[in-house]
């Protein structure tokens, strides 16, 4: 029987994940009002973003309590898991508006944590490089952040086509990855055997 707590954690946080995210929201609400987004802040990046990444953290919270009630067996057709998730989606499509990014949606496959880090902390680099270059600022920086993310995104894509997951395939200037379904089988096999 998965825990009663686990599933009022993940519906509790749901419930508190808009007013979590209130500050950086008004923030944003404010710097945009003010054309300030751009302005480049103290992390070297601009505002816009600054701000994305903190409702990121907002959010990447619910997810992961949201995650674990289903990972203790807690179905996600529930009733009280699905208000959440719908809460969850909801906030989601909120904080996209003002600059956040996830590599994650409710109804996809789960994208293992350590891949879904460095997807997003990536797409954050190119996101920051790119805004350095529409500023006119860096240039250089920026063109040698680009590249080291192209070394790493091969990097992470041969990691996932040497563990059989993916298959690669380059179409003109376009690399297309296949994932792997006999693969995924056996890895939801693995998951559902532990449940």
């Amino acid at each position: 029987m998965p825990s009663k707590y686990v599933k009022q954690k993940a519906v509790k946080a749901a419930e508190e994940m808009e007013k979590k995210a209130e500050p950086h929201l008004a923030r944003y609400a404010k710097l945009k009002e003010q054309d300030k987004l751009n302005k480049i802040g103290e992390n070297a990046r601009p505002m816009w973003m600054d701000i994305g990444h903190q409702l990121r953290m907002v959010f990447d919270d619910g997810w992961d309590v949201y995650y674990e009630a289903v990972a203790e067996g807690w179905p996600e057709d529930d009733a009280e898991l699905a208000k959440a998730r719908e809460k969850m989606d909801a906030a989601r499509v909120k904080f996209e508006a003002c600059g956040m990014w996830t590599c994650v949606r409710f109804g996809e496959k789960l994208v293992p944590s350590g891949f879904q880090d460095r997807l997003q902390v990536m797409r954050d680099q190119v996101a920051q490089a790119a805004a350095m270059v529409n500023l006119g600022q860096d240039v250089d920086n920026a063109k040698e952040a680009i590249a080291d993310i192209d070394r790493r995104m091969k990097g992470l894509l041969k990691e996932l086509e040497d563990a059989g997951l993916i298959q690669t395939a380059r179409e003109g200037k376009q690399l297309v990855c296949t994932i792997q379904p006999e693969a995924m089988q056996a890895l939801r096999a693995v998951f559902e055997a532990e449940r």
